[in-house]
């Protein structure tokens, strides 16, 4: 996923998204204070996947974000992660290690996820 702004200090985002469509079909939002239509018109023309105008609403960039993710990287949903023994169920949010298992909270089992995909 590539935030991308037009106004760049030595190019623009127009010219970095076409180049980077040359090779990669990572998804590009374009978040930006151009506002024109022709700007927007230009992103889309040129391989960019959404346009969002500064100031912009946090949560429906993150959602154009979440949408963007899951149509360019399909996932396969997997229920259970596993590490050195201790297996995280994500489907009912408990941790299981040596025969013993315990209850998360949302924040600690959004944080063990992270953790095993840094690992």
């Amino acid at each position: 996923m590539i935030l991308l702004d037009i106004k760049l200090p030595q190019t623009n985002g127009f010219t970095l998204c076409s180049q980077i469509r040359s090779f990669s079909n990572v998804p590009i939002i374009f978040v930006t204070s151009c506002t024109t239509d022709m700007d927007e018109l230009n992103s889309i023309m040129l391989g960019g996947d959404a346009f969002i105008t500064k100031p912009y609403n946090t949560a429906i960039l993150l959602a154009k974000i979440a949408f963007l993710l899951k149509r360019a990287y399909p996932a396969v949903i997997q229920s259970d992660l596993s590490y050195q023994g201790a297996v995280l169920h994500l489907d009912s949010g408990k941790l299981e290690y040596a025969g013993q298992q315990v209850d998360l909270t949302k924040n600690e089992l959004k944080i063990l996820c992270y953790l095993s995909c840094v690992l």
